[in-house]
């Protein structure tokens, strides 16, 4: 019984994130312009809103098809983007929130966050 109630509870989450509502803020290009960061806000109906933060090749049609979740960030705070060269970004967030970094890097692309 335990294992169907934790299957019944990812596929729950699973459905919810699907039906995630998000809102572009910010898109950062890097230098080169191949890629870009997008900065996003989730809100999947639970009275909660989340930071996105994903990178994604800036070539690729419509943008999206491709993108690479990096971090998710509690609330809605006020991020900050640097690029520092075509392969390096830093990501500045107020330290009172929480940054679950899911990858530190995407496609050759370092993303540091401070």
């Amino acid at each position: 019984m335990k294992g169907a109630s934790t299957t019944l509870a990812l596929l729950f989450c699973a459905t919810l994130s699907s039906c995630c509502k998000r809102e572009v803020l910010a898109r950062h290009p890097s230098p080169s312009g191949r890629n870009v960061l997008v900065i996003s806000r989730a809100n999947c109906n639970i009275g909660s809103f989340s930071t996105e933060v994903r990178l994604h090749n800036a070539k690729a049609p419509g943008g999206t098809s491709d993108d690479e979740l990096i971090a998710s960030i509690n609330s809605s705070p006020v991020v900050r983007v640097t690029w520092t060269d075509d392969f390096s970004v830093l990501v500045f967030t107020p330290k009172e929130y929480d940054v679950h970094i899911r990858k530190g890097e995407v496609g050759g692309v370092r993303i540091e966050f401070h």
